[in-house]
């Protein structure tokens, strides 16, 4: 494992008040960031150090599709919450599909289309995902949940 930098120990310090990486968990139940100023390149130090965690919540942040592809690193995360982050859009489909264990996905207020989402089929553990119906017709919806038999769907107005 690298060691870290100045910017990374910075992160650790200011979100979680590790003073050194032997401090950080590699398992744990939550990592939580809502309306905090977390961006890209703090998903990269987290999929350095974390392993695994049971929920991590990035509500109301700053992250977009393109540091989502660091979570694909971890071993297992179970929850994956990024509510309200209009940089998450359909092109982040195939990376997530790719996130080891994940079984919850809640994607409300996001740019993720529900034509979008039909893309989870690939992701093997899922078994409940939320977002929000944007411009999506009945149909469209009934088209996603045949898509993913196995998880439950709930569509947000």
């Amino acid at each position: 494992m690298p060691k870290m930098d100045r910017k990374e120990k910075r992160f650790w310090e200011l979100f979680h008040g590790f003073k050194n990486e032997k401090a950080i968990p590699e398992v744990t139940d939550r990592l939580f960031y809502k309306e905090m100023e977390l961006y890209d390149e703090h998903l990269e130090y987290i999929s350095r150090r974390v392993k695994k965690v049971d929920r991590l919540e990035m509500n109301e942040t700053y992250v977009t599709d393109t540091g989502l592809e660091a979570l694909t690193k971890m071993e297992r995360i179970k929850e994956l919450q990024l509510k309200s982050l209009e940089g998450v859009t359909d092109a982040a489909i195939p990376v997530l599909s790719q996130i080891k264990g994940l079984e919850l996905l809640h994607l409300g207020g996001t740019s993720v289309t529900v034509n979008g989402a039909k893309g989870l089929s690939a992701a093997a553990n899922l078994n409940r995902l939320i977002l929000s119906r944007g411009n999506a017709t009945d149909a469209e919806i009934e088209a996603l949940k045949a898509a993913l038999p196995n998880c439950d769907v709930a569509v947000n107005p």
